[in-house]
């Protein structure tokens, strides 16, 4: 069920960066922007983003989805205020 409203009610939305939460090989993953454009929304409406990120079976972040990070962490250098300790 997709809300437009605020919950009246402390909650978290558990999304992947990819579309499974272990990792698979050649995994499709969720662009920078799409994840921007959920942590906003999220956040609008008073919750809390929790993005999982499935290591290899060696332990390790693929690039490709550390560069999808890094991009998010950039943004939120210069956006952050709009999302940290904000009230709806």
């Amino acid at each position: 069920m997709k809300t437009t409203r605020q919950l009246p009610h402390p909650w978290e939305s558990c999304i992947t960066l990819s579309n499974d939460w272990g990792w698979t090989p050649n995994a499709p993953y969720k662009s920078p922007e799409k994840v921007i454009a959920l942590l906003c929304e999220i956040t609008a409406k008073g919750g809390c983003l929790l993005l999982g990120v499935g290591p290899t079976p060696e332990g390790i972040i693929e690039d490709e989805a550390v560069q999808r990070l890094h991009k998010v962490g950039e943004w939120l250098k210069v956006n952050g205020k709009a999302i940290y300790n904000t009230r709806t």
